[in-house]
């Protein structure tokens, strides 16, 4: 029992940071149109 929720545990985690790297790349591609358009 304790494998299986560690393991649920894990998709879990890897879930959340998988959303956070997406949500930092948008924010970082949002950044970097803004920057070539003002330039």
């Amino acid at each position: 029992m304790k494998i299986k929720m560690n393991e649920e545990k894990a998709k879990q985690l890897s879930k959340e940071i998988i959303d956070f790297a997406h949500r930092n790349n948008l924010k970082v591609r949002k950044k970097t149109k803004t920057k070539s358009k003002g330039a």
